[in-house]
């Protein structure tokens, strides 16, 4: 069964509880947590996928929407537009994967910036968006959020393209 990350579980227990107004021109901010150039393996691979990722951004039909990247290293290949944000994490890469830590953080500094209203979505450096994703998301206003449960994967070294299944555990 599809269950929730401990992100979407912590952001989902800060809503508040009745029915929600959903404002009528919802902000869209995709929340992009980056890895270390230390603990990445191939930093120049990090930054084509993240480049890859903001180009289809910024290929949106709807162009309401802001992407903030939280990462300890700042690429050299971001675009200059001012919806795109990188922020600094101060906090050195251990062994573990700190990915959820830099949603966290994210998500709590956009919880006091936005008190909670409009849409948080949280993407990988390597992640595409359909290009009407934000005018969809906009349009359609659900009050309780969406959740990603399905996609595509592709595989860059042979070209391929895959459902993406369930990752265990989730």
């Amino acid at each position: 069964a599809f269950r929730l990350s401990a992100a979407e579980e912590a952001a989902l227990a800060r809503r508040p509880l009745g029915p929600r107004q959903v404002p009528e021109d919802p902000e869209v901010i995709f929340a992009i947590p980056l890895v270390a150039r230390e603990a990445s393996g191939d930093w120049a691979r990090v930054e084509a996928n993240l480049a890859r990722t903001l180009t289809g951004l910024l290929k949106q039909t709807d162009r309401t929407w802001q992407a903030r990247i939280l990462g300890q290293d700042r690429p050299d290949t971001l675009p200059e537009d001012p919806r795109i944000a990188f922020y600094a994490y101060h906090k050195p890469p251990g062994p573990e994967s700190d990915q959820m830590a830099k949603l966290s953080q994210l998500a709590e500094s956009l919880w006091e910036e936005h008190d909670g209203s409009g849409y948080f979505v949280p993407l990988d450096a390597d992640d595409l968006v359909h290009r009407t994703y934000v005018h969809d998301l906009r349009v359609e206003r659900p009050r309780d959020g969406a959740v990603f449960t399905g996609g595509w994967m592709l595989d860059a070294a042979t070209g391929r393209i895959a459902a993406a299944a369930e990752r265990p555990g989730r």
